[in-house]
């Protein structure tokens, strides 16, 4: 039986966590309550039983959340990332977000946020949750933070639109990173994406690849570039999905162009690079990979041509 969250969590609080990917519970202990969030660490992982995380660790990615970011000295991940993208959900009936520091399973896995704790099938244990893996909190803590904003906005948007399309969803998470102060955790997605740009990013594979995210935090930056904010904070709202949503969010921001226009102007704008007009600032002067066309006037081609007429 998971023990239950009580109405007030204070610093020394046990709960259970259920944790994607594991059959068992996993039980943490309640170590900084912050303005916006509560942080839990799993109790195998806590310095004193042993593990990697020291109450310095819980204090900083404390302060992240709520007080300040390298992106502003003044604002911590909640409210630059609710004032971009909306409120969070409340399923548990606590203003704050749960925050889980907890080994993974998965060794890949630096954070996540699973819905399906949402509608668990015990209610004692349905909380609006942000998962982060101890070890990369401790070995790598620049990428531990970077990934709870990137997981932040897939909470917010499950709170609004919860079948938003994956590739919409993962443009606004790496977004969310870059908002936060921590653009491109993962250094190769962008370079990725500007070697092999040949592909649909709307549709999200199975198993998606750096190119996958870059491409889809490229756009959504640039449509937070060219249109402001506010096109960003509808898009989330916005219930139509995919290239759909991107079209109604444009429209109802009064901008007469469609998902297909835009499209084509950021494909542009990724051979301009930092030129102006076309180009944007999140290229940080990379463009595409491109070739050179042969010198003129062209040599003369031959070669036969058939025709079934």
């Amino acid at each position: 039986q998971a023990r239950p969250t009580p109405d007030v969590v204070t610093v020394g609080t046990q709960l259970d966590f259920p944790v994607a990917g594991d059959m068992y519970l996993r039980a943490g202990t309640c170590q900084y309550v912050g303005a916006h969030c509560y942080v839990f660490v799993e109790d195998a992982q806590w310095d004193t039983h042993g593990g990697p995380i020291h109450q310095g660790h819980v204090d900083e990615l404390g302060a992240r959340f709520d007080r300040a970011t390298p992106a502003d000295p003044n604002r911590g991940m909640y409210e630059l990332l609710t004032g971009s993208f909306g409120p969070p959900p409340d399923v548990d009936g606590h203003e704050r977000i749960f925050i889980f520091i907890v080994e993974l399973l998965d060794a890949r896995l630096v954070g996540f946020f699973d819905p399906r704790v949402a509608t668990w099938p015990d209610p004692a244990l349905r909380r609006d949750t942000l998962y982060l893996d101890a070890g990369y909190l401790r070995s790598r803590p620049n990428l531990a933070h970077g990934t709870l904003a990137h997981e932040f906005q897939h909470l917010i948007h499950f709170g609004a639109d919860a079948d938003e399309e994956s590739w919409v969803n993962e443009g606004l998470s790496g977004y969310a990173e870059a908002l936060a102060g921590f653009p491109e955790t993962d250094t190769s997605m962008v370079p990725a994406f500007l070697e092999s740009p040949d592909f649909d990013f709307t549709v999200w594979p199975p198993v998606a690849g750096a190119a996958n995210y870059g491409a889809t935090y490229l756009f959504v930056s640039y449509l937070a570039e060219r249109f402001g904010p506010g096109l960003i904070r509808a898009l989330v709202a916005e219930p139509a999905n995919g290239t759909e949503g991107v079209s109604a969010a444009l429209a109802s921001q009064g901008h007469a162009v469609d998902f297909e226009v835009v499209w084509a102007d950021w494909i542009l704008a990724n051979y301009a690079a930092a030129d102006p007009p076309f180009g944007y600032a999140a290229l940080r002067g990379r463009r595409l990979r491109t070739y050179p066309a042969p010198p003129l006037p062209f040599a003369a081609v031959e070669g036969l041509v058939a025709c079934r007429c």
